[in-house]
């Protein structure tokens, strides 16, 4: 059961799981022994929780539990969450410039109907600039700092 479901990282580097179809998202609260992973609501007042059986492919249950959402969906706020995670992938992974990758994801917003959610520029920059550093080497701060290999 992974259509509609979408395993993305959340704005403080935790695992979200994404209910594309159904508007919901859930945060992850803990792993079994058996390597599956718990997830909960991210609404604090609602006891929906699921269960991530299998990563690849992407095997979601819903919990034994029964709990229904008692609270509207957020089909626009799943969306916007995607979007986010797909730029900040591109930011790590390409070396675009973090305009292009911003006006893509802006693009991407407009033809759902969800750029008014989506962050402005100079805010989304910052995360998307971070992202890029957490993957990049430190700059040398001197000569010394410059190792070349096969010299001594």
């Amino acid at each position: 059961m992974g259509d509609g479901w979408k395993l993305v990282a959340g704005k403080k580097g935790g695992a979200l799981l994404l209910n594309m179809e159904e508007g919901f998202s859930f945060r992850r609260k803990r792993r079994g022994r058996q390597g599956q992973e718990y997830f909960a609501c991210t609404n604090e007042n609602c006891r929906a929780t699921c269960i991530l059986v299998s990563r690849d492919p992407l095997t979601v249950r819903i919990s034994e539990r029964g709990e229904e959402h008692n609270h509207p969906n957020d089909v626009d706020g799943s969306t916007v969450l995607d979007i986010h995670d797909t730029m900040k992938k591109r930011a790590v992974e390409e070396t675009t410039s973090i305009n292009k990758i911003f006006r893509d994801g802006r693009v991407e917003a407009v033809a759902h109907g969800v750029a008014e959610h989506l962050p402005n520029f100079p805010e989304a920059s910052k995360r998307l600039y971070r992202a890029r550093r957490s993957a990049m080497p430190p700059l040398p701060r001197s000569l010394r700092d410059v190792k070349i290999e096969g010299t001594h």
